[in-house]
């Protein structure tokens, strides 16, 4: 492999992909072009959205679709999937329906799952989850929605110089 890297053939070009760079051994990543991908923001995944609403018959509110946007954490695929899903209800999307739809992943819910797990309340962390399984929200958008609430709580945190030991705890956990 690695004469191969080194002197590739002229017909070939070898692209290795990986979410896990570190774990690529060193004489590799030597010989390599490294292009590190970034998720995509709210805006980018906001603008897609809107291009593909204004190709369609559909009546989205736009707070609709920045919630969508929030959900899919980066992904336009799960933004466009999740929008996809929401359309086989109706034609017209409201930030309600968002809410209701998406099982109330919206801050307001993660905030008390993470005030729960902070309070030592297990119960009620399950019964979010639950609730939410039985709403047809996918147990990893609701962790991925956690760590992003954490990170925000984090953020805020450290600016304020409050004590983030228990964010810290729940987030490494």
């Amino acid at each position: 492999l690695l004469k191969t890297l080194e002197e590739p053939p002229k017909h070939a070009m070898f692209i290795l992909c990986t979410t896990e760079s570190h774990k690529v051994p060193e004489t590799i990543v030597s010989r390599c072009s490294k292009i590190n991908f970034t998720k995509a923001t709210v805006t980018e995944m906001l603008e897609s959205l809107i291009r593909v609403v204004s190709g369609e018959t559909l009546v989205v509110d736009q707070s609709a679709l920045k919630a969508i946007a929030a959900v899919a954490d980066g992904s336009f695929r799960e933004a466009h999937k999740v929008l996809e899903q929401l359309v086989s209800f109706g034609v017209e999307i409201t930030p309600e329906m968002v809410n209701e739809k998406l099982g109330g992943t919206g801050s307001v819910l993660i905030g008390k799952i993470i005030e729960s797990a902070l309070s030592g309340k297990p119960g009620e962390v399950v019964d979010a989850f639950i609730l939410m399984e039985k709403n047809g929200v996918k147990s990893v958008v609701v962790l991925g929605l956690m760590l992003s609430y954490l990170k925000e709580q984090m953020e805020i945190g450290v600016k304020s110089g409050a004590n983030i030991k228990g964010i810290l705890k729940l987030t490494d956990a």
